[in-house]
């Protein structure tokens, strides 16, 4: 557990875009300070949880963005604008053996602040050949779209 402080900057976010601009969201900078709380079992057993979690205080500036950023017509632009307030975070992973060669693996995340909310669930399957005798932390799901989760100091 301890304190953090996290910065992001991107000079061109699009990678949010949806038609008819439902759920846009193009940050261009976070600022986020805050307190977080990392726990995980032991490894090299049968299982492995771990739970991330995080209270902050978040700065958000998000620049306009046109209407359809990735065609050649872009459209109006929309949206813009800065936000600030509490921002809190929270990540469940747990990893399951079923055997030698097979391990069940499950991860839900919620995140929550003024700017966004956030909410993943997934389960996974993974084939290890020639089999192990425990489980590892890489054997816990991770979400492959967000490695650099922020609840991390």
């Amino acid at each position: 557990t301890g304190p953090f402080y996290q910065y992001q900057s991107y000079d061109r976010n699009t990678n949010f875009f949806s038609a008819g601009h439902g759920g846009y969201f193009s940050p261009q900078q976070f600022h986020r300070a805050g307190w977080s709380v990392n726990a995980r079992t032991q490894p090299l057993k049968d299982w492995m949880l771990k739970l991330d979690g995080a209270v902050a205080f978040e700065s958000v500036r998000e620049d306009a963005a046109p209407q359809y950023p990735l065609l050649a017509v872009q459209g109006i632009q929309i949206g813009g604008g800065k936000s600030s307030g509490v921002a809190g975070s929270l990540d469940v992973a747990l990893a399951r053996r079923l055997g030698r060669e097979v391990i069940v693996s499950a991860n839900l995340s919620a995140t929550a602040s003024k700017a966004f909310e956030d909410l993943r669930a997934g389960i996974g399957l993974v084939w290890v050949p020639g089999g192990r005798a425990a489980l590892v932390p890489s054997d816990l799901a991770t979400d492959p779209f967000s490695p650099g989760s922020w609840i991390r100091p």
